[in-house]
């Protein structure tokens, strides 16, 4: 529901129709990991770490068979962007627990459920 949801909303703010939005979306969603997962990995390891980690999705994810398989999309948008966010959001939570920590972790596991049921259990 919530990448359906955003793609719409996409749709909506560009005055695209919705087979556009997702056609546009895909892609977007190959390339918009790779520095989530830099950022991630720089945070909670080194920048050598983040930029180790956002090889491999380079060269991991950017397969034709990864983007274009059938209902892929919703788990690259939660797999790939908002889990690792997640994971890092709840070591600053484990490190620093108050009430912002707590809520943003909250916040964006509910995002990934939202978006992705079978990610959510990752």
């Amino acid at each position: 529901l919530g990448f359906h949801f955003l793609t719409a909303l996409i749709a909506k703010i560009t005055s695209w129709d919705a087979l556009t939005a997702i056609r546009l979306v895909g892609p977007a969603l190959l390339v918009l990991p790779i520095p989530v997962l830099y950022f991630v990995g720089k945070r909670l390891f080194t920048s050598a770490a983040g930029a180790f980690a956002a090889a491999a999705w380079a060269f991991l994810a950017l397969a034709p068979v990864r983007a274009y398989g059938d209902g892929n999309y919703p788990n690259m948008l939660a797999g790939g962007v908002l889990l690792p966010l997640g994971l890092l959001f709840l070591l600053e939570s484990i490190r620093q627990p108050n009430r912002k920590t707590i809520i943003s972790t909250a916040a964006i596991f509910v995002a990934v459920a939202f978006v992705h049921h079978l990610a959510f259990v990752y």
